[in-house]
């Protein structure tokens, strides 16, 4: 055997590598060796795919839960959006009804304002005439004639007409006694619907203004002289 000149001398002992070692074993234990580092290595490896299996298998269910839990939140969220729209919509219909009952209203209110300055108006006018009502000229005319009707002046108001056709004509308080009693009687005749003897027919005689104003005659020597032309007018029959 022959050498090269850069060969190395390697000492067998036990201190040998193991790679070295392996060409220096019985081949029966070397198999045994190979059979062992090998059910080792399988046993590691089926070892490691069972674990990484199984943390595939946690990482799939937890995935999977999350997936549900997303799906969960999502149905969650869809009803909080579908009851958020429901409530928008809810609240835009009561603020359209509310602006439409604050037009309403604010109508409503235009018309009682209208109302209100049409009464003050009216109450106005009514107070502008009360007071020319009570101005000092109207005063005085209603003085002068309440004068005149208790004077037993011209006021028509005093004065029964030749027709009774109502029971309305009153004195209005206005109270005839003494010589103005016979004018009581006209106003009656004409103002109780007939209770009176009619002033008109008082005999067969010629009618004369007496007659028709029903006054009564003192005595016939007055009532002879009047109607024949004789003597004065008796002014105490008029009065």
């Amino acid at each position: 055997m022959r050498c090269s000149k850069h060969a190395n001398a390697v000492k067998i002992n036990r201190n040998l590598r193991s790679d070295l070692q392996m060409y220096f074993l019985n081949p029966k234990e070397l198999l045994d060796q190979y059979v062992k580092n090998l059910n080792a290595v399988l046993d590691f490896q089926s070892s490691h795919r069972l674990h990484l299996q199984k943390a595939k298998q946690e990482q799939a269910s937890s995935s999977y839960q999350l997936l549900v839990n997303l799906q969960i939140s999502q149905k969650k969220a869809m009803k909080y959006v579908v009851s958020a729209q429901l409530v928008m919509k809810q609240k835009t219909e009561k603020e359209r009804k509310a602006l439409a009952e604050k037009d309403s209203l604010i109508r409503e209110i235009e018309k009682l304002r209208h109302h209100a300055q049409k009464l003050e108006q009216m109450l106005a006018s009514n107070s502008v005439s009360r007071n020319n009502l009570q101005s000092p000229h109207s005063v005085g005319r209603r003085g002068s004639i309440a004068s005149t009707e208790r004077s037993g002046g011209s006021s028509s108001g005093r004065f029964a007409t030749s027709t009774p056709i109502s029971d309305c004509l009153e004195t209005d308080g206005f109270k005839l006694t003494g010589e103005n009693r016979s004018l009581s009687r006209v106003t009656a005749a004409f103002s109780r619907n007939g209770i009176e003897p009619s002033p008109i027919a008082l005999s067969a005689a010629a009618i004369t203004t007496p007659d028709m104003l029903g006054l009564r005659k003192r005595s016939e020597k007055f009532d002879k002289n009047w109607l024949i032309g004789k003597g004065a007018t008796p002014n105490h029959i008029f009065s």
